[in-house]
């Protein structure tokens, strides 16, 4: 796949770039410095794109090097949301967790990807005073996880495209075209390889969707709480 030779020339340019931002004091002026910022910002932004293209490639080939370990669902949660940094809005997070941990059989770092995307999209898409919502529970052997913003409704004639690689859906009663990226291709590949499902509806109150996706869970670790 192509993926595999665009990721090099991009390490070159972030490379010079970083040495740039390191001199910035001695060779370039504010407005020069600032140039660098935001091209730095654009390399990572296509560095991290191309990793998730390459990801998604292996996922699709069945060649993705995976580690699969017994791990507490919520606490991966927690640290998706801690991944992301400070938050671009200031909406509230609120949590609904089981009373006894949902011990899954993941690779940890894949599903903390997952978690990082869906919770990620769902605080792009809430205002600042609106609520994010991450709840958890079991349901028929599976653990499912739900997360909930405050945006625009997505229809549900375009629902399934929000799962597709550069997919785009119009969010109801408006015009605009969303572009939905690869983030959540990515995450339907990685819970699929999982033995679950994804999936996506809007919320019954019309404010906002809800992002869902299952994992089979251990029974026995579940009732020894462990």
């Amino acid at each position: 796949m192509m993926v595999h030779y665009v990721r090099a020339p991009l390490m070159v340019i972030q490379g010079y770039q970083e040495l740039l931002k390191d001199d910035d004091e001695k060779l370039l002026n504010q407005e020069y410095a600032t140039y660098v910022d935001e091209a730095m910002t654009g390399t990572a932004t296509v560095i991290r794109m191309v990793n998730t293209l390459y990801d998604i490639d292996a996922l699709e080939g069945g060649t993705a090097d995976l580690h699969f370990e017994w791990r507490d669902l919520a606490a991966m949660a927690q640290r998706a949301l801690s991944s992301l940094g400070p938050a671009p809005t200031p909406a509230e997070v609120q949590w609904a967790l089981p009373d006894l941990p949902l011990q899954v059989n993941v690779d940890a770092k894949l599903m903390e990807r997952v978690m990082a995307n869906l919770i990620g999209h769902a605080v792009r898409q809430t205002p600042g005073d609106g609520v994010v919502r991450i709840a958890m529970n079991r349901e028929d052997g599976f653990a499912r996880v739900e997360v909930s913003d405050g945006g625009t409704v997505i229809p549900p004639d375009q629902q399934e495209q929000v799962f597709e690689k550069f997919g785009q859906v119009q969010a109801w009663k408006q015009r605009e075209v969303y572009s939905m990226g690869l983030g959540l291709a990515f995450c339907k590949l990685a819970v699929e390889v999982h033995g679950g499902q994804i999936g996506l509806k809007a919320k019954t109150d019309g404010q906002g969707n809800t992002l869902w996706f299952t994992l089979p869970v251990n029974d026995d670790k579940e009732r020894d709480g462990q």
